[in-house]
């Protein structure tokens, strides 16, 4: 489905359930994410052609952060069940830590906070934080091929995600 949203208007809601993911026809958006009991933190612009709300429909976990147009913008949307069958099954491919582990001279991408990754992590392996991902897409070379993991899955299922989204394999 296509919707409009005026400049200003919150398209996503920190906190509330997702249940479409949306990809943008025209316009743009901002991405805020609220810390404890921070102001929202601008965390991303996105342009035609990118899309969001992936997270809370991987991970079945509340928004994690408030999306707005910042400008008149158009959106098309996916239901969660239409999420699941078109992008989802086309974006993500899991393999062990053992299969990974065993490929010749992978490229590891940790997505964790910096104090998980400083407390442990794969040696070699490139840090980008989760949440710092859609700003150094630029670091990550197309010809490559990145193991995204974290510590349960969920943020390495986001990251690998986006990663494809983007054209990074």
């Amino acid at each position: 489905q296509e919707r409009r949203y005026a400049a200003g208007e919150s398209i996503i809601v920190q906190g509330e359930k997702g249940d479409v993911y949306y990809i943008i026809k025209s316009g743009s958006v901002v991405v805020l994410k609220k810390m404890m009991e921070d102001e929202a933190e601008h965390v991303a612009t996105l342009h035609e052609g990118q899309g969001f709300g992936e997270e809370a429909l991987i991970t079945g976990a509340p928004r994690s952060a408030t999306v707005q147009a910042a400008e008149e913008t158009i959106v098309w949307t996916l239901s969660h069940d239409e999420f699941e069958h078109i992008m989802k099954s086309s974006f993500l491919d899991e393999i062990s830590g053992e299969e990974a582990l065993k490929k010749e001279q992978p490229d590891f991408l940790d997505v964790r906070m910096q104090m998980e990754f400083d407390e442990e992590r794969i040696l070699g392996a490139r840090h980008i934080p989760l949440d710092e991902l859609r700003k150094r897409y630029s670091e990550l070379e197309q010809s490559r091929e990145y193991y995204v993991y974290c510590l349960s899955g969920a943020r390495s299922a986001i990251g690998a995600f986006l990663l494809n989204s983007q054209g990074i394999k």
